[in-house]
């Protein structure tokens, strides 16, 4: 089961000397992107990995694992420092996925049931008194919280829990009264690192994917947050809210911030940031004058600590889209492609040309990023990119310059205000850029 892979390690300071492995490069104080090389199981079998989740000390990652040969998805966790991973087929003909790994190398997901996949081979599988199929999501920094949900005896209903220490709790679901729509369900997806935040949705009946959050209360159990209900449109008939879509996408280990996804009613789907002290919501638009032409849609996918949001953007004429890996730092006005932060390293812009990068997940630092892309040959790579040296100061967001403070800030109307008000404000900050956030 347990293997040693090689990893391709292509970096903008060409004197490095080559390594072995990935985790040697992960040392190294230069941008760059290491490319995972496929794996094999115990049996011979070779597996593409896709990763989508990085660790907190970016000591591990995890994801799917794509049978070569059949096309179906196994399960994989990778030691970035020594290059070993453990790989397993799907049990079943739905195949497995892996959505968060610990900085033990514990891996959470499902391949059938619910389960925690750890660098050492053992699985334990996350189980409800209830019939049906369970699903891991995302875990606590120490590993003791697993949020998740289960599948009723329908197949089709799902509802939010958590297993603590190993132990099933159900999380509060509204009634359709509660919910101000019809509820087909909830789910559990995202966890702060300290569990006092769980963020998930609602299902309604067009999946949309309204958000919601459980916030741990002072006796150990969790209260809902009906969170989109001061946004989401929730029928044709509401004329009181704007937004069709309103969906998480993640939460910041500290708990400060959402990544969200979000359309309005006359608009594309674009990212978002969510401030969980102040309330602020800010959405991207892009008004053409930047490397995102007007109208495209931007897809968010992780958040780090400082507000850094990590994801992908569709460019190109409807039939011809192409996706590519694009980043928001926290207090900027436009989304930087990764391919333009990085020249050096040409394999991003590779990327972009065939169409399909994903960035999944970064960092709480904000120094390492993970996702995979489709190469020339339309095979499936998976990568790890380091951010560290960026010169565009991307590491230092979390102490930005005076360019980057608020100096004003305006109600709708143009009311000068002193601090933050219901609704609409405009931000006028110290560079000359103006910023449009939503206050609860």
């Amino acid at each position: 089961m347990k293997r040693f892979t090689s990893c391709r390690n292509i970096s903008n300071c060409r004197s490095l000397l080559a390594v072995a492995c990935l985790g040697a490069s992960l040392t190294a104080s230069a941008q760059e992107i290491n490319i995972l090389e496929n794996l094999t199981d115990a049996e011979g079998t070779m597996y593409i990995p896709i990763s989508q989740a990085i660790s907190s000390n970016y000591k591990y990652v995890a994801g799917p694992a794509m049978n070569i040969m059949e096309g179906s998805y196994g399960m994989f966790v990778m030691d970035l420092e020594s290059g070993n991973y453990v790989v397993e087929p799907a049990v079943d003909y739905y195949g497995a996925d892996i959505r968060a790994v610990t900085d033990d190398g514990v891996a959470i997901g499902y391949n059938g049931p619910g389960l925690t996949f750890a660098i050492d081979g053992t699985t334990k599988e996350l189980t409800t008194p209830n019939p049906g199929t369970t699903y891991g999501r995302d875990v606590t920094d120490d590993g003791k919280l697993i949020v998740g949900c289960y599948t009723d005896e329908t197949g089709y209903n799902s509802h939010a829990c958590i297993w603590k220490d190993g132990e099933y709790e159900p999380l509060p679901e509204p009634t359709d009264e509660e919910a101000g729509l019809e509820v087909n369900g909830t789910s559990a997806y995202y966890v702060s690192g300290d569990g006092s935040i769980i963020v998930g949705y609602v299902v309604d009946n067009f999946s949309t994917n309204p958000v919601v959050l459980w916030r741990l209360q002072d006796d150990g159990s969790y209260k809902l947050d009906l969170l989109y209900k001061d946004y989401f449109q929730s029928s044709p008939e509401d004329s009181e809210h704007q937004y069709w879509l309103f969906a998480p996408s993640g939460i910041s280990r500290n708990g400060k911030y959402l990544a969200l996804n979000v359309g309005r009613i006359d608009t594309e789907e674009r990212m978002a940031r969510y401030n969980l002290e102040t309330g602020e919501l800010e959405e991207f638009i892009a008004d053409g004058n930047g490397d995102i032409p007007a109208g495209n849609t931007t897809t968010s996918s992780a958040i780090a600590d400082d507000g850094t949001i990590v994801g992908w953007m569709l460019t190109g004429e409807w039939m011809m889209q192409v996706r590519s890996g694009a980043i928001w730092r926290n207090g900027e006005t436009q989304v930087d492609l990764l391919a333009n932060l990085y020249p050096e390293i040409p394999e991003i812009a590779g990327y972009d040309a065939v169409g399909f990068t994903t960035v999944c997940d970064i960092t709480p630092n904000g120094k390492y990023l993970t996702g995979f892309a489709m190469n020339e040959n339309y095979y499936y790579e998976s990568f790890v990119i380091n951010l560290s040296d960026d010169p565009t100061g991307i590491n230092e967001v979390a102490n930005a310059t005076d360019d980057a403070a608020e100096t004003a800030r305006y109600t709708i109307d143009g009311k000068r205000i002193t601090a933050p008000v219901k609704g609409l404000n405009i931000i006028k900050k110290a560079d000359g850029s103006v910023v449009k956030v939503m206050v609860k």
